[in-house]
């Protein structure tokens, strides 16, 4: 009983926690064609659909006839074209005072920020 229990409540706790970390840091909100996400930790790119949670680490990636359109908690749009790849960062202050949600690691981004709210 006591077992029981006790597996009960460490199951809550895992649970729980989990979902505290599991914050999304942008949505999928629009895809063209086939755009693909690899999933931090993963080794293999998988398709990318709309709605699909993205979180920090996650690599974005539209290939010639991709696009794809991301919506971030902080509520900017972004817009990847063709043959472009994102990587979703943690937000960070750059030298600059801007805060940084992504690296562009090739392509075409367009960005639509919420008023004050700098990329």
């Amino acid at each position: 009983m006591l077992s029981t229990m006790l597996v009960m409540l460490l199951s809550f706790l895992l649970v729980d926690g989990a979902s505290a970390e599991a914050t999304p840091a942008a949505i999928v909100q629009m895809v063209s064609a086939s755009p693909t996400v690899k999933h931090k930790g993963k080794k293999v790119f998988v398709p990318l659909h709309v709605r699909n949670p993205l979180f920090i680490g996650d690599i974005v990636r539209t290939g010639i006839k991709d696009k794809a359109i991301l919506l971030f908690s902080d509520g900017s749009q972004v817009r990847l074209n063709i043959n472009t790849c994102i990587e979703i960062t943690s937000p960070v202050v750059t030298k600059h005072g801007h805060t940084s949600l992504f690296r562009a690691m090739g392509g075409e981004i367009f960005a639509r920020l919420r008023p004050g709210q700098p990329i």
